[in-house]
């Protein structure tokens, strides 16, 4: 299994100004502690599978996001900028 860099995983789900805390992305992997965040990221130890599948569903769903939102997709076939 890939190793997951998990700092750069908080960069890319946070709002672009800062990262996503090591609390925050715990509670979207369901109720994950910070601590257990902060030793993935600091290479104590590694992310479960189970985990790293959720981590991997929250950046597909956030470069969804991002492609919605990009008003270059958004335009209709004939549309004009």
């Amino acid at each position: 299994m890939p190793t997951i860099d998990i700092a750069d995983v908080r960069r890319k789900l946070g709002d672009g100004e800062k990262p996503l805390s090591q609390e925050e992305l715990g509670r979207r992997l369901g109720g994950v502690d910070q601590a257990t965040v902060s030793r993935w990221e600091t290479g104590v130890s590694k992310p479960p599978k189970s985990a790293v599948i959720l981590i991997q569903q929250l950046c597909a769903e956030k470069l969804a996001q991002k492609r919605t939102s990009d008003p270059i997709t958004k335009l209709q076939p004939g549309a004009t900028v």
